[in-house]
């Protein structure tokens, strides 16, 4: 867990409660931190990066998901974006389409609110 720490310096500190997010239905929608890198061709082609944010939010869209924060950091990884989608399933397919163009490599975690893994902790035993 550690070399993830330096990650989320770059994140303003109200990303946090930004992580319990609801769809149209009210119920809690999944979250993802997706760390992304470029890949040689990405950052050879880097003027179309701003291209590429805007088609992975189309995509994400299409899924019923949404791209609700993103950055553009240095370290480790060149991106870190926070993602809404109504399954694990619907982010797997908006990954593997932003992934298909060849620009970026991601890893993903998701996200359990707080107040979530509070309730989990204590089912513990």
């Amino acid at each position: 867990m550690k070399e993830y720490s330096n990650i989320f310096i770059f994140l303003d500190s109200s990303f946090l409660g930004k992580l319990n997010i609801q769809n149209r239905g009210g119920e809690i929608m999944p979250t993802f931190v997706v760390l992304g890198k470029f890949t040689r061709e990405g950052i050879a082609k880097i003027k179309e990066s701003p291209k590429r944010l805007e088609a992975s939010r189309q995509v994400t869209k299409s899924v019923g998901g949404k791209i609700k924060e993103f950055y553009y950091t240095m370290g480790q990884y060149d991106m870190v974006a926070i993602v809404e989608a109504p399954s694990n399933e619907a982010a797997m397919q908006a990954l593997f389409t932003v992934g298909m163009a060849g620009a970026v490599k991601t890893e993903t975690l998701v996200a359990i609110p707080a107040e979530e893994g509070v309730k989990i902790i204590k089912k513990l035993p």
